[in-house]
């Protein structure tokens, strides 16, 4: 058997939390990823055309991410090749942040449903970032009920998460004329998360450094990286303060309680 993976940080969610509350944890719109690439839950024929229309959604975004960059005007194969180069160099390493095997996808199928993806999600967060890159014929952007969908999708689902560190190094290649001031992934990624969720700014002792491996993972791990608790500076004894460990009431009190 193969070693565990120590990026292993996508997974299916457990039994016990999805009877009776599958629709919480399957993607409404968008699959992203290789977990519902092909999802034997939905009647074939309806799955069949739910994908043609998101796929057609993606390809589009596809076409806008790859003509806007300058060297795609001088060859845009070459640009492409260039970007589903850098996904089958980082196969291996991808396909271990999935805590399930990915069998039903050979290389080159996992290499061009991740890059698909991966420019989906990037160029959807472009979009956010530089409105004058949202064309008039929008399907999702001109629908606020679909961007809702599409945003939790994307960055709310465990298992509808590909590795950030894709994205980063795809972003790496965007021409650099169409990043505005955000040089760096980390920062078009608090841009994106903080019109949804609410991340006003990171502390400055915990703020993820461009260009350093901060260890987020996915969307989901980045905004739990938020969320963790200072840090202990450094030299001080962490058993210099006491600890309360409190176990937190339930939703039914707090429900019961008006809150």
């Amino acid at each position: 058997m193969p070693p565990f993976s120590p990026d292993c940080a996508i997974y299916r969610v457990p039994g016990r939390f999805r009877n009776e509350n599958e629709q919480h944890y399957k993607p409404r719109v968008v699959p992203i990823g290789p977990y519902h690439s092909h999802d034997g839950s939905f009647p074939q024929i309806i799955y069949i055309l739910k994908l043609i229309k998101i796929q057609s959604y993606k390809l589009k975004y596809v076409e806008a991410f790859t003509n806007r960059n300058e060297q795609v005007r001088q060859n845009q194969l070459r640009f492409i090749d260039q970007c589903l180069g850098f996904v089958r160099r980082c196969e291996p390493r991808a396909r271990s942040y999935y805590v399930e095997p990915i069998d039903h996808l050979s290389s080159n199928d996992f290499a061009e449903l991740m890059l698909v993806d991966e420019i989906f999600v990037l160029e959807l967060m472009l979009r956010h970032q530089f409105a004058q890159y949202i064309d008039d014929g929008n399907r999702i952007y001109h629908k606020p009920r679909m961007i809702a969908d599409v945003f939790l999708d994307v960055v709310l689902l465990i298992e509808n998460q590909i590795p950030l560190f894709l994205l980063e190094g795809l972003y790496d290649l965007v021409d650099s004329s169409y990043k505005g001031n955000l040089s760096f992934f980390v920062d078009l990624t608090h841009e994106f998360l903080s019109g949804y969720v609410r991340i006003d700014e990171f502390r400055a002792d915990h703020a993820p450094v461009p260009q350093v491996n901060h260890g987020v993972k996915h969307f989901v791990d980045f905004i739990r990286y938020y969320y963790l608790p200072p840090s202990v500076v450094k030299g001080e004894n962490p058993n210099s303060h006491p600890r309360f460990e409190e176990i937190p009431p339930t939703v039914t009190m707090l429900d019961d309680a008006g809150v």
